[in-house]
């Protein structure tokens, strides 16, 4: 695993532990779906793909919301 996947998955779990019940909810629902979505209708795509598809939705979802907090880490 490279250095910038685990600085990214260490971010992305304090953006999780800070984040508020619902979102946290919502945003794991919403890679469920993707999961589901994927591996019904994307025969040809590889279950792994299809996992790791979404849990790209999931970051990208955390990251786009909590982009203010991204921006002051930025700065710091």
């Amino acid at each position: 695993m490279s250095p910038t996947i685990s600085a990214t998955d260490a971010l992305i779990r304090d953006y999780e532990s800070k984040a508020l019940f619902w979102f946290r909810w919502a945003t794991s629902l919403i890679e469920y779906v993707f999961t589901f979505l994927l591996l019904v209708t994307g025969e040809c795509l590889d279950h792994a793909l299809a996992i790791e598809f979404a849990r790209e939705a999931h970051r990208l979802a955390l990251l786009y919301i909590q982009k203010k907090q991204l921006a002051d880490l930025e700065h710091s």
